[in-house]
C-alpha cells in the first residue's frame, strides 16, 4: 500500500532545495515529510524545523499528536514533545516555529537542521490571513536557519486552494494545468496526479461520501479550488488609468472603459499616481490616502459598486486574488 502515497525521496532526485508539494488530501504530504526528517535524524543525527503560519497553530493541543501516526514506522524509538521541541530517544530531533515570530530567532543558530517543513503554506479560505510581507518573513527565517549551507531541503506542503498565493506570485512560479513537475531555479513544484491513490480513496467511506461534490474535485482530484475563470478578462485598449490600490503591500491598478462601462483591476499600475489608496496604516505615506471603507472615497466607491453590479474584471487569477482581498478590506459586501 505504501507505494500509492507521496515518495519524498523521489522528489529529491531532482536536486533542488525548495520542494513545493501541492497534493490531494490524504496523499501523505505531512506524513511523508515527517518520516523523511525522522529517518535523517536516526541515520545521520540531523534535525528538522516544522513551520506553521501563526502561533496558535502550534499550541500544545495541536502539537500533542505530532508523532501519533508516523511513530508506527519507528517501533524501536521513543518520541516526545516538550513545549515546541521534539525529541527522539531523549535527543532533540526538531523544533516547531511559528512564522509570525521569525524575528525572535535572528540570532539563533541551527547547524544540525537539514529538513524544513512548512505545513499549509497556502491558506484555506477561512478566517486566517497571510502575514504582512509573508514571503520575506519566510526568507528571513530560512536565512537564519541555513545561512550559507548547501545541505538542506525545504518542503512546502499544501492543498490546491489557489495558484494565486503569495509564494507563487513572489517567485513567479507558473506551473501549467496538468503539469506534475515544474522546475525553476532552486524551486520544484510537484502537483501529483496520483491516479492509483485516487482509485483507492474513491472506494473508502469518505470517498463515497464526497462523490460527485465540489469538495471531491478539490480533495480527491486536486483541482485548484478557487482558480476558475470567473471575471477574468484582459482590459481593453481603450481603458484609462484611474487609481492605484495597495492591499497588504501588493499594488494593483484600476482602469476604466467608459464605452464598455467596465472597471479592470490589473497588475499594470503606477505607484506614483495621484490617486493612491492604502488599506493598512503601515503602507501609508505622504500623498497616499488611507481608507477603511469603500464608501469613504470616490474611486473606492466606484470599485465597490462595480463589483456589486458585476462590472469589475481582473486580468488574471493572481490579480483577482489581490482584488478579492482588497474588496474584503474595503468592506464591500
Amino acid at each position: 500500500m505504501e507505494n500509492i502515497y507521496l515518495d519524498v525521496n523521489k522528489l529529491l532526485t531532482y536536486g533542488l532545495h525548495i520542494n513545493i508539494i501541492v497534493a490531494l488530501r490524504g496523499y501523505g504530504k505531512t506524513y511523508g515529510t515527517k518520516k523523511f526528517a525522522i529517518n535523517r535524524h536516526i541515520k545521520h543525527g540531523e534535525e528538522f524545523i516544522y513551520i506553521k503560519r501563526h502561533r496558535q497553530d502550534l499550541s500544545a493541543e495541536n502539537l500533542a499528536s505530532f508523532f501519533n501516526s508516523v511513530s508506527k514506522e519507528f517501533p524501536d524509538h521513543q518520541f516526545s514533545i516538550k513545549g515546541k521541541t521534539f525529541y527522539c530517544d531523549g535527543n532533540i530531533i526538531g523544533r516547531a516555529i511559528p512564522l509570525s515570530q521569525w524575528q525572535k530567532l535572528k540570532s539563533t543558530e541551527f547547524p544540525n537542521v537539514t529538513s524544513i517543513i512548512f505545513d499549509e503554506f497556502i491558506k484555506e479560505k477561512d478566517l486566517s490571513h497571510y502575514l504582512p510581507n509573508e514571503v520575506e518573513s519566510f526568507l528571513n527565517l530560512l536565512d537564519t536557519i541555513v545561512r550559507n549551507r548547501e545541505n538542506f531541503w525545504v518542503f512546502m506542503i499544501g492543498n490546491a486552494v489557489t495558484m494565486a498565493n503569495p509564494y507563487f506570485m513572489y517567485f513567479k512560479l507558473f506551473p501549467k494545468k496538468g503539469q506534475e513537475i515544474y522546475r525553476k531555479g532552486e524551486f520544484l513544484v510537484n502537483i501529483p496526479k496520483a491516479h492509483i491513490f485516487q482509485e483507492y480513496r474513491k472506494n473508502t467511506a469518505m470517498g463515497r461520501i464526497m462523490a460527485g461534490t465540489q469538495y471531491e474535485k478539490f480533495s480527491l482530484y486536486n483541482e485548484w479550488k478557487n482558480d476558475g475563470e470567473a471575471f477574468i478578462e484582459k482590459r481593453t485598449p481603450n481603458s484609462k488609468y484611474v487609481a492605484t490600490f495597495n492591499s497588504q503591500g501588493r499594488e494593483v491598478g484600476l482602469w476604466y472603459d467608459k464605452h464598455m462601462n467596465l472597471l479592470y483591476l490589473s497588475s499594470k499600475h503606477n505607484k506614483n499616481y495621484k490617486n493612491y489608496y492604502v488599506t493598512e496604516k503601515q503602507y501609508y505615506e505622504e500623498g497616499r490616502t488611507l481608507v477603511k471603507n469603500f464608501k469613504q472615497e470616490y474611486h473606492c466607491l466606484k470599485l465597490g459598486n462595480a463589483f456589486l453590479k458585476g462590472q469589475l474584471r481582473f486580468d488574471d487569477i493572481y490579480t483577482r486574488e489581490i482584488g478579492y482581498d482588497l474588496l474584503k478590506e474595503l468592506k464591500v459586501q
